[in-house]
Formats: structure tokens, sequence, C-alpha cells
């Protein structure tokens, strides 16, 4: 039966109707107005700031003062040629790469703790993203509270088992450390979302056909997606 046509009685066909024709999100003009507040957004608050400060590296200028001078590339020649810049472009970026990899990493096993069925996965989902939702004062209290010197808990931990006291905050060896740990501990509970987000999306078929192939015996999975 072609499609579009129906039949009302033996030997009777009514004619396919052409469909009705509104105003399309996919290929009309009506996608823009959804967009257009958020491009006016972004282009007042992220475009034009960056553009705007763009401008000012060719100049010598200051907030202080009205005037300025063009200058061109006076600015970046000192700017890289200062040894503090490089310094502490190296402590940025250790702290993206020691950062990084545990938010993938760690958060992945986290998600396939999860998928893979362990008890209590209510509990488990709630502990791993309830550090995400806390506000950025708050974080900084309860690691300021375990990471202090004089009445810091993981001192007192490292104290009662004959350790001696590190100085989290204070040690410029340990300090990038104690903030890598924080950020892993603050953030990670997003990139865990968005992993098991991934690993729910996983059609239950592919599991089952990847338990006949043999392919999950050593992973603990069953095929069923509330177990796997």
């Amino acid at each position: 039966m072609t499609a579009g046509m129906t039949v009302t009685a033996p030997g009777r066909v009514e004619q396919p109707t052409a469909p009705r024709r509104g105003p399309s999100l996919v290929g009309g003009r009506g996608g823009i107005w959804f967009v257009l507040p958020f491009m006016a957004v972004y282009a007042a608050f992220v475009l034009w700031p960056l553009l705007y400060g763009l401008g000012l590296s060719f100049f010598d200028t200051s907030l202080v003062r009205a005037e300025s001078r063009f200058v061109g590339l006076d600015n970046y020649v000192r700017l890289f040629a200062d040894a503090e810049v490089w310094r502490t472009l190296g402590i940025t970026v250790l702290f993206t790469i020691g950062s990084t990899i545990p938010l993938v990493v760690i958060a992945l096993v986290m998600a396939l703790l999860v998928q893979t069925g362990v008890r209590g996965q209510w509990f488990w989902r709630f502990a791993y993203f309830a550090p995400f939702l806390l506000p950025v004062a708050t974080v900084v209290l309860i690691w300021q509270w375990l990471f202090s010197g004089d009445y810091g808990l993981i001192n007192a931990v490292l104290t009662g088992i004959g350790l001696p006291e590190v100085g989290w905050l204070s040690d410029p060896a340990v300090g990038l450390w104690s903030v890598v740990l924080l950020t892993v501990w603050w953030t990670i509970g997003f990139n865990f979302l968005l992993y098991l987000a991934a690993l729910q999306a996983i059609p239950a078929q592919l599991y089952e056909a990847a338990e006949i192939d043999g392919a999950a015996d050593g992973a603990g999975c069953s095929g069923s997606r509330s177990r796997c």
C-alpha cells in the first residue's frame, strides 16, 4: 500500500492528502530567534571583552588614566622576556595536567562501578555528585580546615599514626598538589555524571551481543542494563 493512502471500504481508496506544512526550526528561519538571545549575551559578555582586551594589549595604557599610547608588540616582548611569566605558565600547565588526568580516569572508574550494578547505587551517585553542588566558599572552608597545619584533620591523622605533619598550604612543593586534590574532589562529580549518562545510553542489545560473543565474561556483565 502506498504511503499516505487509506482504505475506507472494499474497492474504495482515498487519495493521499498533502501533509500540513508549518514553520520548521530545521530548514526555516524560526531557529534563529531561539539562538539570538544567547548570541547577544555571549557577544556582550565574552566576545566584546575579549576583543577589547586584545586591543588594549597593543597600547601603553592604564585603567586609572585616560591617556594611552600605541606601542605595538612591545608589551608582548616584555611579557615573554619575563622569567616569572614562564614560571607561572609552567605551574599552570602542571596544574592542568595534574588535574585533568584524574578527572578523566577516576570519573570513568566511578561511572563503571555504578553502572556494573554495585549495591546502593543511589548512595554512590549522590556521594560522587554531591561535592559538585557545593558553592566555592563552602569548598574552601572545608578544605582549609582539612589542610590546616595547627588543627587540620589530615595532619591530626598523620601525627596519630606517627608521621610528620605536612605544610599542605605553606610548603611550595606541596601547595600545588593540595589545590589539585581540592579541584579533583570538587569537580569530578560532573565528569562522573557525563560518563554515567553515556554508559546508560548504550542499548541493552549491545550488552547481550557482547555476552553472547564472550566479550563481557570478565567484566561481570549479564546483558541486563540494570546489572551491567
